[in-house]
């Protein structure tokens, strides 16, 4: 019996699906790891590159650089001590004007406690009492007054403390350029100049905090019936000198 052509063509394709079937060999892979027979290349040593002159200050431009910063210092320290002293004499000046203002107040007060006493006085062709001179102030004129003075003074003892910290400070900074100075050596002139001032400004300024405490233990009750207060103040202005005219 001859096969219908569907049935051969369902064998041809059986054939060649079992037939054409192929296992495919893998790649035998060797477990041993390849030797790199390449020798090795010499590190290359790092490129140093050139700094320009202006990168690297010399050692003696440095130390024109912390002279004129001591410099500087130095002035700014100056132009401090000549605000302290105006301060100073400020105070001496409110202190003396406190004291003043007290006794023109009681004057006041005890002028106008006689008028009211002696008001019959004014009956007659007088129109004030006699021996009582003509004051347009009142008590709580004096009052304003006083309160304006307090207020001055404290703000220039509060100024006061504010610049000697300040000085303190800018001694602090002398005292770290001077150093960077002498470490650095070279010219000497440089140093030898910086430690002169910087010895000089230092004692000033341990003279000056002793006068400026001397200020401010004085401030009691008193300064409003003495007038040693203002003494104190005074003195005090007399012996802060000026450091203007000095300069390196």
């Amino acid at each position: 019996m001859a096969a219908s052509p569907q049935t051969e063509m369902q064998d041809a394709f059986q054939a060649f699906m079992l037939g054409g079937k192929k296992t495919k060999k893998k790649a035998s892979t060797d477990s041993s790891p390849k030797k790199n027979n390449a020798t090795p290349k010499p590190p290359t040593p790092p490129r140093h590159t050139k700094e320009s002159p202006s990168s690297r200050p010399s050692s003696i431009v440095k130390q024109q650089q912390d002279y004129r910063a001591f410099q500087n210092l130095h002035q700014g320290w100056t132009e401090t001590d000549e605000t302290l002293y105006a301060l100073v004499g400020s105070v001496a000046d409110l202190r003396q004007r406190l004291y003043y203002t007290v006794q023109e107040q009681r004057l006041c007060t005890e002028k106008q406690n006689n008028t009211e006493n002696a008001m019959w006085k004014s009956c007659g062709f007088r129109s004030q009492p006699a021996g009582v001179d003509p004051s347009w102030l009142q008590p709580h004129d004096y009052d304003i007054a006083l309160d304006h003075i307090l207020l001055q003074h404290e703000k220039a003892l509060q100024n006061i403390r504010r610049l000697l910290g300040n000085q303190s400070q800018t001694i602090d900074s002398m005292a770290r350029r001077l150093e960077f100075l002498l470490l650095a050596g070279g010219d000497n002139s440089y140093s030898q100049e910086c430690q002169y001032s910087f010895r000089f400004l230092a004692r000033e300024l341990y003279r000056k905090q002793i006068l400026a405490q001397s200020l401010f233990n004085t401030v009691q009750d008193t300064m409003l019936t003495t007038l040693d207060s203002w003494e104190t103040a005074r003195a005090c202005h007399k012996q802060w000198p000026a450091l203007s005219r000095w300069r390196l």
